[in-house]
């Protein structure tokens, strides 16, 4: 049997597996999808709360273990019940997001998924809680064997910020409901009706204030042509002026709350311009999205979305109303503004990646 055929042991923390930040929901259950797919010889389990063990054990049908914890929240969880479990089961490897584990058994390598560690570079876009739940990341990552994150830039960050060496950049890929989903217009949306679209958690990070500001000073939006909001508050709130205020009342500003998959999927084949402005990313999963279903957009000039995205997108500073606006008009302007669909990320690759960091350390 090859190095690559090397079946292994892995606990996975699924803490978030039915419900919570959709990112780390994501990442964890396309991942195992992934693994089960490429190599079936390894031996699974997911860590995930108990009142969803058994939804959760119904839902693997045997093709993994599922464990469950009674530890709330998440990280106090990662670092008391899943460091017992991982006594218990003795895997190979024991795989968490954000939280790595601070004891496992001894040979058993420690893998944690940092997302990023924004809220260290910059601690003004986050509340005093969150500031004060994150704070234990740096100090675990650390003690990780090894650190995976999705992005080179963001690798770098974590470098800087909490000292760890040992950081592989894995990549993520899209959702693969998202991709397979069947487009289905909003009802709130009309059928022919033209509009701008923007899609993020509605936080202090993610700029939604200068995305609306930037739409209207171009004098691009209107009742006729709405901006279209996708997204739930989440983290440090921003404060509305009184003109985006009557931009609602107007009916210029549209928020849509939650949508499907297939409603989503409409909303960026449709759209005018997708704008995405902001003010730090991971990685930044809504623009490859909004590109890969043919939309045109106009995106934070960030180091990350260079990183991922086509040299072709528009691209500005996040904070710049005025030459956003001025972007808006010129792309909504300009015939040739692309639209080309772009390749997903792969899982596969992400997987591969993964799995490979992992078999190297166990070597040395």
């Amino acid at each position: 049997m090859g190095r690559g055929e090397e079946p292994l042991r892995i606990l996975f923390d699924g803490y978030w597996w039915v419900d919570g930040p959709p990112s780390n929901s994501h990442v964890m259950r396309e991942t195992i999808a992934e693994w089960l797919r490429q190599f079936p010889q390894d031996r699974l389990a997911v860590v995930v709360p108990e009142k969803h063990r058994a939804a959760v054990a119904a839902e693997s049908a045997g093709r993994y273990a599922v464990l469950g914890t009674r530890v709330w929240p998440h990280g106090a969880s990662n670092m008391t019940a899943l460091s017992e479990l991982a006594f218990r089961w003795e895997p190979d490897v024991v795989y968490t997001q954000n939280y790595c584990v601070p004891v496992a058994p001894r040979g058993t390598l420690t893998v944690v998924f940092l997302h990023d560690v924004l809220f260290r570079t910059n601690p003004e876009w986050f509340t005093v809680a969150e500031r004060l739940y994150f704070s234990p990341m740096p100090r675990l990552a650390r003690r990780a064997d090894l650190v995976l994150t999705s992005s080179a830039t963001e690798a770098g960050r974590i470098r800087r910020e909490t000292g760890a060496t040992d950081i592989v950049p894995v990549g993520i890929g899209m959702s693969t409901e998202l991709q397979e989903a069947a487009p289905s217009r909003p009802e709130a949306i009309p059928a022919c009706s033209p509009f701008l679209l923007t899609v993020g958690r509605l936080n202090v990070r993610k700029n939604l204030g200068g995305v609306i500001a930037a739409a209207l000073t171009s004098g691009a939006i209107s009742p006729a042509r709405p901006l279209v909001v996708v997204g739930g508050a989440d983290g440090k709130a921003e404060e509305m002026s009184p003109e985006v205020d009557a931009a609602m009342a107007s009916g210029a500003i549209r928020f849509t709350g939650h949508v499907t998959d297939g409603e989503l999927v409409w909303l960026y084949k449709h759209t005018d311009l997708f704008l995405f402005l902001s003010r730090g990313e991971g990685y930044g999963m809504p623009p490859v999205e909004a590109r890969f279903f043919g939309a045109p957009c106009l995106v934070s000039d960030l180091d990350v979305l260079r990183e991922i995205l086509p040299d072709d997108i528009a691209r500005v500073h996040p904070d710049d109303v005025d030459a956003a606006a001025n972007a808006i008009r010129e792309l909504l302007g300009d015939q040739k503004t692309p639209r080309g669909l772009i390749d997903p990320p792969s899982w596969s690759q992400t997987v591969r990646t993964t799995r490979e960091a992992i078999l190297e350390r166990r070597g040395r």
